[in-house]
């Protein structure tokens, strides 16, 4: 009975512990929140021009390979450029928290057009950390990691 009772006790503990970790702190739901209103604003994918493109520049998964993410490589005819900006940074050893707007470029080479571009959000941490556990992340509008841009603007031909 005793036994039985420590059982129980133990698998409450660890529950309730599950429970805890997976509920977000209020700075994880103010930091959400204020990432929502900032995507609702400017967030998502612009294309200003696709470019169709031969299969041959495609891999097997369907993601285009022509692209340099190092503008100093000028052996690519199309590259891109990234700018990360804190928008919140409150980072500790534990239950940290930071905010980022993530813009992403891609250009052709040939006369530096912009093609397009993606704007989203992300948060990371602010949660309660117990070991061996990692932190949760945040990242919205959906579907504008810079895959989805290229996706959009470069397409394969038949």
């Amino acid at each position: 009975m005793r036994k039985r009772k420590k059982m129980l006790n133990l698998t409450i503990l660890l529950l309730l512990i599950s429970f805890i970790t997976a509920c977000s702190t209020p700075r994880q739901w103010q930091a959400d929140r204020l990432l929502d209103e900032l995507c609702a604003k400017d967030g998502g994918i612009k294309v200003y021009e696709t470019v169709t493109l031969p299969k041959e520049q495609f891999d097997q998964s369907g993601h285009f390979t022509g692209i340099s993410f190092d503008n100093r490589k000028v052996t690519y005819e199309y590259y891109s450029t990234s700018e990360d900006k804190h928008i919140q940074n409150a980072y500790s050893e534990s239950g940290g928290l930071a905010a980022y707007r993530n813009h992403f470029f891609v250009y052709r080479r040939k006369d530096n057009k912009l093609l397009g571009e993606s704007i989203f959000y992300s948060r990371f941490g602010g949660g309660v950390l117990l070991k061996g556990y990692a932190d949760s992340s945040y990242t919205c509008p959906k579907d504008v990691a810079p895959d989805d841009l290229l996706k959009k603007i470069f397409l394969k031909s038949n």
